[in-house]
C-alpha cells in the first residue's frame, strides 16, 4: 500500500523482489496498492536497475480499479477484495461502511487465507 511518494521505493522494490525469489525458490512479483492517482503515476515509472534490460515496471493498482464492497455477503465471499477495498478507500466517508461489511469476513479464514509470509 503506497499512500504518498517515497523516494527510497524505487531502490527497495526490487530487493522485495530478488529476496523474495530466493527465499521461496520460485518467481517474485510486485503489486503496488495506490489510491491517490497522483501517488499511483509516480508509483507507475519504471525503475532502471543499472543492469543493461533490468528494468522493473511496477504494476500498480489503482483506487478506480478496485470496487467499493459495502455488502458483507459480498466480503465474505470475496475476503481478499474486501481487504483491498478498505485499503483503498479507508481515507472516505464510506470507510466505516467498508470497514462494517469486511471485518467479519475475516473472521471465518482458514489458517492459508489468513496469514501473511
Amino acid at each position: 500500500m503506497q499512500l504518498r511518494i517515497d523516494h527510497d521505493k524505487p531502490y527497495v522494490w526490487p530487493v522485495y523482489l530478488t529476496v523474495s525469489r530466493d527465499k521461496h525458490r520460485c518467481k517474485a512479483d510486485l503489486l503496488v496498492v495506490a489510491p491517490d492517482p497522483a501517488v499511483a503515476s509516480w508509483c507507475a515509472q519504471p525503475i532502471d536497475i543499472g543492469v543493461d534490460g533490468f528494468v522493473l515496471e511496477p504494476p500498480v493498482l489503482r483506487r478506480e480499479l478496485i470496487p467499493m464492497i459495502t455488502d458483507p455477503d459480498d466480503a465474505a465471499r470475496r475476503p481478499e477484495l474486501a481487504l483491498l477495498s478498505a485499503m483503498a478507500y479507508g481515507d472516505t466517508e464510506r470507510a466505516t461502511e467498508i470497514a462494517e461489511a469486511a471485518v467479519p469476513a475475516f473472521a471465518n479464514l482458514d489458517d492459508k487465507r489468513s496469514g501473511f509470509t
